[in-house]
């Protein structure tokens, strides 16, 4: 199901980008053959991408609205942070056109320190990896008008069973979960993608629009 959810979640995603796309030809010398949101593959080049940019994908736009042009040209691969768009691309083509993606189901393990029973951090997956207190140091955590402390020396990672020299509004508890990674991407959660996806369209076409 959850395969399933993705590939129309991706293709919606896709879809805003190409309507926008469309829009866009309207400053172009002639309108394009195919009308595709630009996205350099991993193998182009940033030259070799703003050649098709100006001469395939959006003819004269580069005179007519450089503002528009260099934007397209940013959001690619060559920059750091935008390593997302062509694995967004692949997925979302082969979502589509080929096969859904297989998933791998992986456990997650986390320590999660609770204050009179609430999480208020979790250390371990998709937090931070481990915290040390050293002597003489604390952490506070506040509730209203109620704080309770963590004293040092001691550290707290993933396996933590129980802390030590902690006011006792304070407790560790484990956390466990299943966690749906993509086949082709182990290293990235398939849900922290999808919010990276939607957050980065978004504010894609936003920009754009506010060009145009």
């Amino acid at each position: 199901k959850f395969r399933a959810q993705t590939q129309s979640f991706l293709g919606q995603l896709r879809s805003a980008m190409d309507f926008i796309a469309h829009d866009v030809t309207s400053f172009c010398s002639r309108t394009p053959r195919k009308i595709y949101f630009p996205i350099a593959s991993t193998g182009l080049s940033k030259p070799q991408f703003e050649k098709k940019l100006a001469k395939d994908w959006f003819p004269g736009l580069e005179i007519s609205r450089p503002d528009i042009f260099n934007f397209y040209v940013s959001l690619q691969h060559f920059f750091p942070g935008n390593e997302w768009l062509p694995a967004f691309h692949e997925l979302s083509n082969t979502n589509k056109h080929v096969k859904l993606s297989k998933m791998v189901i992986g456990g997650c393990e986390a320590a999660l320190i609770r204050f009179d029973g609430k999480p208020v951090m979790q250390i371990g997956d998709r937090g931070y990896g481990s915290i040390t207190i050293q002597i003489g140091g604390s952490l506070v955590f506040r509730s209203g008008e109620k704080q309770a402390a963590l004293r040092g020396s001691q550290t707290v990672d993933r396996n933590t069973k129980k802390l030590l020299n902690a006011d006792p509004a304070l407790d560790v508890v484990t956390a466990t979960w299943t966690e749906f990674k993509y086949d082709e991407y182990p290293n990235q959660p398939a849900i922290v993608f999808l919010e990276i996806a939607e957050k980065e369209v978004r504010r894609i076409c936003e920009k754009i629009e506010a060009l145009i």
